[in-house]
């Protein structure tokens, strides 16, 4: 059996594939930023310039260094960011759609990739660890609502390869991000800061305005009642020869969540009863 006989081959199109792709920039945000901020965080003129400890050179120089303290709570506040933009991510998705959640995320990187550069201004540590919280909740919002939204646009056949481009495309994100550290760790001045941040700012800025191309997730515009949206998004996807079966099936899915809002709302009205 050759490639052309694979379900992955017939079931492909080219916007199926550009649209995986681009959602997983997110993911590639989440690999770059977890490893940029792993290696300044030890790199000697980052710990000069922010860190309120000491620390003594070989020659018995002393210097300021970034304290037990403020590497431990600068990274968990990157994670409380990431935190908060999950917890967020359900009330953009449900209430404004997908496409408003790629543009949500890539907003709040540049807000927060903007606040990290200006912490260089003061030498401020905690400003900059403010922008990273922001950027990290960008980063939450990815890590909801990518594969979510792959899901919705893949046909079933393929639905695991397609949302497995978030895993892969992280990992690219990864590899970036150790190999600009890589470059800047030995410098002597602020660009073993400034580069992995100015670098950040691409991919967000990307995010924001691309998204506003992206089709809108079938399934999501069919509990919204949009059926007509939904089926012209579905072709755009899957090409003008989109089965009938597809929108079949999705409107189906559309009769299983009206069932599930009158359960919901008989549970409610018994609550209030009671």
């Amino acid at each position: 059996m050759g490639f052309k006989d694979t379900v992955l081959y017939q079931d492909m199109t080219p916007s199926l594939l550009a649209v995986s792709l681009f959602s997983s920039l997110g993911a590639f945000s989440f690999g770059y930023d977890n490893n940029w901020w792993g290696g300044v965080i030890g790199a000697t003129q980052f710990g000069k310039e922010f860190g309120s400890g000491w620390t003594t050179l070989d020659d018995g120089t002393r210097i300021h260094a970034l304290s037990s303290s403020d590497k431990s709570t600068g990274t968990a506040l990157g994670t409380a960011g990431i935190m908060i933009g999950c917890m967020i991510a359900p009330f953009i998705n449900e209430r404004f759609g997908r496409r408003i959640s790629f543009v949500s995320l890539g907003v709040f990187g540049i807000i927060g990739t903007i606040i990290q550069a200006c912490s260089t201004i003061k030498s401020s540590y905690w400003t900059l660890i403010a922008g990273k919280i922001i950027v990290n909740i960008s980063v939450g919002i990815a890590s909801a609502m990518t594969g979510l939204y792959q899901a919705e646009c893949a046909p079933r056949r393929i639905r695991g390869a397609l949302v497995n481009f978030y895993t892969v495309i992280q990992n690219l994100g990864t590899f970036l991000g150790n190999a600009v550290m890589f470059g800047v760790h030995l410098r002597t001045d602020s660009l073993v800061w400034m580069l992995p941040i100015e670098l950040q700012f691409i991919f967000p800025v990307v995010i924001a305005l691309g998204s506003i191309f992206l089709p809108e997730s079938p399934r999501w515009l069919i509990q919204k009642g949009r059926l007509d949206e939904a089926c012209n998004s579905l072709r755009r996807l899957r090409g003008p020869h989109a089965a009938d079966a597809d929108i079949l099936l999705n409107s189906k899915i559309r009769v299983a969540h009206e069932h599930e809002k009158e359960l919901t709302k008989g549970q409610a009205q018994g609550i209030s009863f009671m």
